[in-house]
């Protein structure tokens, strides 16, 4: 499933001066989705069944970087409710992934951010 809105992180990108790979929604994707679980797991150790923006990113974004509703179905079946920041601070994650990914395509003289950009493995 993609929590990720393609067209917003292409223009975010774009505006940045690069291009972007066929690969890199998908691997957003799948970085949301980790820092997800992540959250859900952090505000069940703080004792909460909502989970915050704060659990994902200190800073939010009102851009829509993420699919609200994707993340709280996914949400509800880890068992976590959805604070109202939540999304805003997948949102900031997002961006900051794309812009570093972006510095790393252009620190390796590519106008293109692959996903390896974002997230190696």
């Amino acid at each position: 499933m993609s929590y990720v809105v393609g067209s917003k992180v292409k223009e975010l990108i774009k505006k940045a001066g690069c291009n972007t790979a066929g690969d890199l929604i998908d691997v957003l994707s799948s970085v949301v989705e980790w820092h997800m679980d992540e959250s859900c797991k952090r505000a069940k150790a703080n004792g909460r069944k909502t989970v915050r923006g704060t659990d994902a990113c200190m800073e939010t974004s009102d851009n829509a970087y993420v699919v609200g509703s994707k993340v709280k179905e996914f949400n509800k079946k880890k068992g976590c409710n959805t604070a109202g920041d939540f999304v805003g601070g997948l949102n900031a994650l997002v961006k900051w992934y794309a812009e570093q990914g972006c510095k790393r395509a252009k620190a390796n003289g590519r106008k293109t951010v692959r996903g390896t950009d974002v997230m190696c493995k």
